[in-house]
């Protein structure tokens, strides 16, 4: 999923999927806006790419995971600071997928409430 040229705001919680707003290619609806979840629709090899950034004045710890099935295959940690110093990081699983399987991006730690993005 990419954003594009777009900001806003979303609400993260622990263990839920991130639904991406703006999904620019999705050959085949694979990617579901509603629930965010991506279900493969054919066996074979898949890459997934996440990218974060901890935005200056915000001093926590945010972790990202890839998510396939029940399984992180995937994981990151941004932190942004109280100075001038943005954070970020990115992550990519190459991964196997039978038909059917399902993937997500989810936040992993406690850190619940609302994001602003921009790209």
């Amino acid at each position: 999923a990419d954003f594009g040229d777009h900001h806003g705001t979303f609400e993260l919680h622990r263990g839920w999927p991130i639904k991406f707003s703006h999904v620019i290619t999705n050959q085949g609806d694979s990617y579901n806006r509603n629930s965010g979840v991506f279900t493969a629709p054919y066996a074979g090899l898949y890459m997934f790419r996440l990218h974060a950034m901890g935005p200056v004045g915000h001093s926590h710890i945010t972790s990202l995971i890839i998510v396939a099935g029940n399984r992180a295959v995937a994981s990151l940690d941004v932190q942004g600071d109280e100075a001038d110093d943005d954070d970020s990081a990115s992550c990519t699983a190459v991964i196997h997928l039978a038909k059917g399987d399902h993937v997500s991006a989810k936040l992993e730690n406690d850190s619940d409430g609302y994001y602003i993005w921009r790209s």
